[in-house]
C-alpha cells in the first residue's frame, strides 16, 4: 500500500469507526501520515512479553487476548481488547519490555505508529493526553475488578457472570448471543484449566443454559443464565 492509499484508507477508518475517531479527530496531519495500517491473522501476536517496547497501538477492529506466560507455561489473559482499545502504553514513554502478549483471536486491524512519532503525537495534540489518561483509568479499574473477581468467587458463577456482561454490554457476542471466544481461551482468561471450564460448561448446557458447537458457546436461555448467576452467589 503506497502513502496516499494509506493515509486514504486511515481517514476512511476514522470517519467511520467513533472510536478511532475519538483518538484521532485532533492528529496534525504530519502525524497522520506516520500511521501504519496493519492486519494480523488470528491466532497471530501482535506484541510479544519481553520484546522492548517501540510502537503504539490502536485496535480498529478484532479481538485480542491480553496475556501473561509464565517460564514453565502457564497463561493468564489479563483481559480481552477490542475496537476502541489500545497496545503499548505502559511501556512506551520508558521503551521498556512488553509486559504481556496480545495474540489476535480473530482477525485484527491495527493503526500502529512508532515511538518516537507517538512521543510527537502527545506533545502536539494536548487533546489526546486527556484521552489516553481517562482511558488508562478505565482500564486499570476494569482489572482491578476482575482480579477480585477472581479471587472471591467460583468459577461458574465468573464464567455466569462474564457470559451475562458479553450480553448486556454487546460485546464478544454476535446478534445470535454466539460467544467469538474459544472455550481455550477462556480458560486463559478465567485463570483455569481447560478441564475445569470443560465441566461448567457441561453443566450449562445440560441445564438449557447454552449449546456448543466447534469450541464455541451460545447462550440460549438468557433468563436461566441469571437465575444461575443468582444461585451461584449464594
Amino acid at each position: 500500500m503506497n502513502h496516499i492509499d494509506n493515509l486514504t484508507k486511515l481517514i476512511s477508518i476514522i470517519e467511520q469507526n467513533p472510536l478511532i475517531y475519538r483518538y484521532l479527530k485532533n492528529c496534525p496531519y504530519q502525524i497522520l501520515n506516520c500511521w501504519s495500517i496493519i492486519i494480523f491473522k488470528k491466532g497471530e501476536k501482535i506484541i510479544c512479553q519481553g520484546e522492548k517496547c517501540n510502537d503504539f497501538y490502536l485496535i480498529d477492529s478484532g479481538l485480542v487476548d491480553v496475556n501473561v506466560m509464565s517460564e514453565n507455561g502457564k497463561c493468564y489473559s489479563h483481559a480481552i481488547y477490542k475496537e476502541g482499545n489500545y497496545l503499548g502504553e505502559l511501556e512506551i514513554f520508558d521503551q521498556i519490555e512488553y509486559c504481556c502478549n496480545a495474540i489476535a483471536i480473530t482477525e485484527v486491524c491495527v493503526l500502529q505508529i512508532s515511538r518516537t512519532d507517538f512521543l510527537r503525537w502527545i506533545d502536539l495534540d494536548k487533546d489526546i493526553q486527556n484521552v489516553l489518561l481517562q482511558n488508562v483509568c478505565s482500564k486499570f479499574y476494569t482489572l482491578s475488578t476482575k482480579a477480585a473477581v477472581d479471587y472471591f468467587y467460583s468459577l461458574k458463577y465468573r464464567l455466569c457472570e462474564f457470559l451475562l456482561q458479553c450480553i448486556k454490554q454487546h460485546k464478544y457476542m454476535d446478534s445470535q448471543h454466539c460467544l467469538m471466544i474459544h472455550t481455550n481461551e477462556l480458560s486463559s482468561y478465567l485463570a483455569v484449566t481447560n478441564r475445569s471450564i470443560n465441566r461448567i460448561i457441561v453443566e450449562l448446557r445440560e441445564k438449557g443454559i447454552i449449546e456448543t458447537k466447534n469450541s464455541c458457546i451460545r447462550v440460549i436461555n438468557v433468563k436461566l443464565l441469571e437465575e444461575e448467576l443468582s444461585k451461584t452467589k449464594k
